[in-house]
């Protein structure tokens, strides 16, 4: 796939409305060049746009295993469109990092589906919560902390550096 990606126009007449340019608010699918929206974007969108939603409705709740799956409805207008959103260790755990807040997950998967539905962007343009390590460009693992050997050595240098001076 070139460098390029196919954004919308839907899409961006909200960014543009948002006041968010779509390289704060996107980036690139890079199996096939669509655009996955970040969270913080679909969220403010929804509060433009003035989308209700129903209270979650829970499918399945494992707080020792984390897992929560939920249903989630939402209205912009007329238009009304539910989705679910579903967290669990095999879709949630990145490499060594693991997800502490599956219910937050199951949300924020549930309620970005139903507003790129409602904004008539589904299959078009994926939510960033959506995707999986093989899929992100992107990697929300946090760094290892320096082992004890690496901060002993960055003391001296800086030692060695108030010695100089």
């Amino acid at each position: 796939m070139g460098d390029y990606m196919v954004i919308p126009d839907r899409l961006l007449e909200i960014l543009e409305k948002l006041k968010l340019k779509p390289e704060e608010a996107l980036w690139k699918l890079p199996q096939n060049g669509k655009p996955v929206i970040k969270h913080f974007a679909l969220e403010r969108a929804a509060a433009y746009l003035d989308i209700k939603f129903s209270d979650p409705h829970v499918i399945e709740s494992n707080p020792a295993d984390r897992i929560c799956i939920l249903w989630v409805e939402g209205k912009l207008g007329d238009k009304s469109e539910w989705s679910i959103g579903e967290a669990a260790p095999y879709n949630i755990d990145r490499k060594t990092f693991k997800q502490p807040y599956p219910y937050a997950m199951g949300e924020k998967r549930a309620k970005d589906r139903v507003i790129l539905k409602l904004l008539n962007l589904h299959g078009e343009v994926y939510s960033e919560d959506e995707m999986n390590d093989q899929e992100s460009t992107e990697d929300p693992t946090p760094p290892p902390p320096p082992k004890q050997e690496e901060k002993t050595q960055h003391r001296l240098l800086e030692s060695l550096d108030l010695i100089k001076n």
